[in-house]
């Protein structure tokens, strides 16, 4: 009886490491904006910018052990929408070739981007001579 208590915990741990394995990175540092946040969804263009300068990446956020399939799914969305929120992101996107010049998301399933948007600059003002 004793050797079947020993094994239980065991089993226990083997069957809560065959979860998904996330991580996240930072690039910069925002306030948090709670757990449960909307987010809005952009899409990347061709060239990996975030619908071109008007948005910043904060972070990144990948997930392992989901597949290659359909990154946008609930199931997807649940896992890192508290995380992208705690970083302070507004929106997110899926991360595609090009968008980060680190090799962060290069083994992950799927890997998201954390948004802010940019800040644009104030236009000059000619002053008066």
């Amino acid at each position: 009886m004793k050797r079947t208590r020993g094994l239980f915990p065991l089993a226990l741990l083997m069957i809560a490491a065959c979860g998904p394995t996330i991580a996240e990175s930072r690039l910069a540092f925002y306030r948090s904006r709670g757990e449960e946040c909307d987010l809005g969804f952009i899409q990347p263009n061709g060239s990996g910018k975030p619908l071109g300068d008007k948005w910043v990446v904060i972070g990144y956020v990948s997930v392992d052990g989901v597949g290659k399939g359909d990154p946008l799914t609930s199931k997807n969305r649940e896992l890192v929408r508290g995380r992208i929120c705690q970083m302070g992101g507004t929106a997110v996107a899926v991360a595609v070739p090009g968008m980060s010049e680190t090799a962060f998301n290069s083994d992950a399933d799927v890997t998201f981007a954390a948004l802010r948007p940019a800040i644009q600059p104030a236009p000059e003002i000619a002053q008066k001579f």
